[in-house]
């Protein structure tokens, strides 16, 4: 699974570079632009706590070609100061450094020069973390310990990446630079316009994560941009195209009639490009990945299509491509994070479909709550998580022959493999506290506690008291109300309190 994930990442990486290198060099070939690959040493980071590995494959490296300068550091610090002044073209880290995360030594990186090859080294892969690496902006994902061809062949391709990224680069100032010299040169101009509206569409949908949006989005600047009378976006679902924007025509098989507006509607590809209908009037634009066709675009509008239409909707559907990819995989991970959470609830023997009622309901306020809040996204999923899992916890300790300690020590066996479940352990670790610092196990106070275990502890404390017919057969509402509110500023923040009892009456009244 990680392997195909890095060869998705790598290809698309390749082709939209490519195409967009090859729009470029035609507009280059008629205003008499040339670009090349720059020819120069290549600088690699080798950030790793084992010195012995970091210094062998820098040394390994340096003697493989001259064309390489690498260098190595043992820690993130050091190498994020070097890296802040002197930004290098490939960097490899370890994931897990003795200060600094490999993960956040990615985000800074990218944050400095996105065009920065990032490789992940580590001897605890794990889907989640590759995934994660990916989503980051990591080139590659290469597991320990590490083989010569694995690390070679990563190189190379993260030098091409570079040395592409760098071309572009060159190109489009010797465009510029063009066009400040000849101001009148009518290609420069439209080879700058080109550049930006593509710009501009990967700043629009850069942020988005749900596909329903990303497609109104892409709507609205695809019209702009084109100006059409009509456009339908169109996504493959198995065999079937079926549209995702546009006037409804049901499903429909590659060659079928879905429209009298439409002509037969062969979806026009030829080696995943689209086409322009005859009569110039429609246009085809294809979604693609690697080789699969994810959808297709169709525009139409009073003025003849040119093929240089053809060229600009093409790049923009491979960014939007990329932009669904990435989308659905997000929720493909989410999905996943499900899947081991409720094994884990079946494999821990809460089979019972109440007792799953109560505990899907306990997550569903925590994370309805958390949004209520205005909470961070990534802190509600934190939230939704560990609720569960502090539950199935509870489970480990209703067998009476398990000590507190051993119902830690299976906790720990049951997360220790798994990356984003070891995140939530400090917010499991503190919903036994309480906010006058009575609670255990260390006895935090007040702005101690975090807020996740402080939500999670609030939510379960209502739910105890409205809906376990085992804990005093259950109370009102109002009355659940009452108790809170006695509790406060000993086991609940008080504030908190009274925005729970508001979320209630709103959930109510928006859920009834």
């Amino acid at each position: 699974m990680i392997l195909n994930l890095k060869k998705s990442r790598m290809s698309y990486n390749h082709n939209i570079m490519k195409l967009l290198h090859l729009y470029l060099a035609f507009f280059l070939y008629m205003v008499g632009v040339k670009g090349g690959i720059v020819q120069r040493k290549m600088r690699v980071l080798i950030i790793d706590d084992n010195k012995d590995l970091a210094n062998s494959l820098k040394d390994a490296l340096n003697n493989y070609s001259s064309d390489y300068e690498c260098l190595a550091f043992y820690d993130g610090t050091s190498a994020m100061n070097y890296i802040t002044n002197n930004p290098p073209d490939i960097v490899f880290t370890d994931i897990i450094l003795p200060d600094i995360s490999g993960l956040n030594i990615l985000k800074n990186v990218k944050e400095i020069d996105s065009d920065i090859q990032v490789i992940v080294m580590t001897a605890y892969a794990s889907l989640s973390t590759s995934i994660e690496a990916l989503q980051y902006g990591a080139f590659d994902y290469i597991p320990k310990p590490l083989h010569v061809n694995q690390v070679m062949n990563a190189l190379k391709s993260a030098i091409n990446k570079r040395n592409s990224l760098l071309e572009n680069k060159k190109i489009i100032a010797d465009i510029i630079n063009k066009k400040e010299k000849n101001p009148e040169s009518d290609e420069s101009r439209k080879v700058i316009e080109r550049l930006i509206l593509l710009k501009r569409f990967q700043k629009k949908i850069s942020k988005i994560d749900d596909i329903e949006t990303l497609f109104k989005i892409s709507y609205l600047e695809f019209s702009k941009i084109f100006l059409t009378q009509f456009i339908y976006f169109f996504v493959k679902e198995d065999d079937f195209f079926k549209e995702i924007v546009g006037p409804s025509v049901g499903e429909f098989k590659v060659g079928e009639k879905v429209d009298p507006k439409l002509p037969i509607f062969f979806i026009p590809v030829k080696n995943n490009i689209g086409c322009i209908f005859a009569g110039s009037k429609s246009m085809t634009s294809v979604m693609s990945y690697e080789n699969d066709i994810l959808g297709v675009v169709y525009l139409k509008r009073e003025n003849d299509f040119l093929d240089t239409d053809l060229e600009i909707a093409e790049v923009l559907s491979f960014v939007l491509s990329h932009k669904y990819y990435e989308i659905k995989l997000n929720k493909k991970l989410k999905s996943t994070r499900y899947g081991i959470i409720y094994t884990m609830l079946t494999l821990t023997g809460l089979s019972d479909s109440n007792q799953k009622r109560l505990i899907e309901k306990k997550s569903k306020y925590c994370e309805d709550f958390s949004s209520f809040l205005k909470l961070d996204e990534e802190i509600i999923e934190k939230i939704k998580y560990s609720s569960i899992l502090f539950d199935i916890i509870q489970s480990f300790g209703k067998d009476k022959k398990s000590s507190s300690k051993e119902v830690s020590e299976k906790f720990k066996n049951v997360i220790e493999d798994i990356e984003f479940l070891k995140e939530l352990e400090p917010i499991i670790g503190s919903i036994s506290e309480n906010y006058d610092g009575t609670g255990f196990p260390k006895r935090l106070q007040g702005a101690q506690i975090p807020i996740e275990s402080q939500i999670i502890k609030l939510v379960h404390t209502y739910i105890l008291l409205t809906e376990n017919k085992n804990y005093r057969d259950g109370v009102g509402k109002n009355n659940a109300f009452e108790n809170l509110q006695k509790l406060s500023d000993k086991y609940f923040q008080k504030d908190l309190v009274e925005k729970f009892i508001n979320f209630i009456g709103e959930y109510e009244r928006t859920n009834n």
